[in-house]
């Protein structure tokens, strides 16, 4: 999935702890070997709130023009924060050494979706700061659609270490 993406935008959905859908765009940073999806996001916005949530439930819609394909993953999320086990803790601080200053800072401020606020002046934007967090998916189900022609359908579901598939109307 990652190879074929030109733009790694995906759309990410969680349900709040009363039971409201929340959606949003987050940019995905890779799949690990074994096809684990992740991106990264401040530990104080309203996703990660939604993810505390037991069990912790994520969907990630990506969208590839060039081939007309759909995949919708749901299964639980984790969030690796500065305890992260390996290889998350690794993969942190290298998301962290790769982003430019400019999209660093927003990690200093006020919290995601709060009042806007000068932010405070910081000191270095070098330091890792422990909001920064990576969120990664552990897939359960797969819906994979091809928009033609010819329409195809397939659904994908992970039972223990196997995979079962079938094919579905479109």
């Amino acid at each position: 999935m990652a190879s074929d993406r030109p733009n790694p935008r995906v759309q990410v959905a969680t349900v709040s702890a009363d039971g409201v859908p929340s959606l949003r765009t987050v940019v995905l940073r890779g799949l690990l070997g074994d096809g684990t999806p992740y991106f990264f996001t401040d530990a104080r916005s309203r996703k990660v709130d939604h993810l505390d949530a037991n069990p912790p439930h994520l969907a990630l819609l990506a969208w590839f023009e060039t081939t007309h394909q759909q995949f919708r993953l749901s299964g639980l999320a984790t969030v690796h924060g500065e305890q992260a086990a390996a290889p998350w803790d690794t993969l942190r601080v290298s998301l962290w050494a790769r982003l430019p200053p400019a999209e660093r800072a927003p990690f200093f401020g006020p919290a995601p979706g709060r009042l806007l606020v000068d932010a405070p002046p910081v000191e270095s934007l070098e330091v890792l700061p422990k909001n920064f967090v990576v969120v990664s998916l552990t897939v359960e189900d797969v819906d994979w659609l091809v928009l033609g022609p010819p329409h195809q359908r397939a659904s994908f579901r992970k039972v223990g270490a196997t995979w079962l598939s079938q094919h579905l109307t479109p």
